[in-house]
């Protein structure tokens, strides 16, 4: 009886290992948000980041999700403890980069639900940020309208991203997700 069990367990074990599957996506589009003049000093530029998430994870079971991609701190000049926190909430209307602005799409996110990673800003910093709640609402049905990336650097009260690292993490922004395949 107890080698049944064990041979019962073992299977289904085995089952659930071959029943995930994971997909890595990558940006569909990005802009970058510059606060209005005047405001610089108290208010942190965006960027606004979709991905194009694939159809074969609606209904499925998110086990995990990880934005990922690498940020180029060189060309700002920091001192060698400054830290950053990022935080993403998800974009709550429909844009286009093209049409981006502040105006029309700072301020349309979720403001309740978040994810952060916080990181020493270097010459080359590796973000790794989990975002299983953002793609799981994706696969229950919810709408994917992307991400509001905001920085938040530790004792400043903006951040202003150079154009050439939104440039480069467009270039290497990704997120892998892992899911129930059942």
């Amino acid at each position: 009886m107890r080698t049944i069990i064990i041979s019962i367990l073992m299977l289904a074990m085995c089952s659930l290992a071959i029943a995930q599957d994971s997909v890595t996506v990558n940006v569909s589009q990005i802009a970058f948000l510059t606060p209005p003049a005047g405001t610089t000093d108290t208010l942190s530029g965006r960027i606004a980041i979709q991905f194009a998430i694939p159809e074969a994870i609606e209904g499925k079971m998110i086990i995990y999700a990880e934005m990922l991609g690498s940020l180029d701190f060189s060309s700002m000049s920091l001192d060698d403890e400054a830290m950053m926190d990022l935080q993403a909430r998800g974009i709550a209307v429909a844009w286009d980069a093209e049409d981006a602005t502040w105006s029309n799409l700072a301020n349309q996110m979720d403001t309740l639900n978040f994810s952060s990673d916080t990181f020493y800003m270097t010459d080359s910093t590796e973000l790794h940020m989990d975002v299983t709640p953002f793609i799981q609402t994706i696969a229950d049905g919810g709408q994917n309208y992307g991400m509001m990336l905001i920085p938040y650097q530790f004792y400043e009260l903006s951040v202003q991203f150079p154009q050439a690292i939104v440039n480069q993490f467009a270039s290497n922004a990704r997120i892998h997700i892992e899911y129930d395949n059942f």
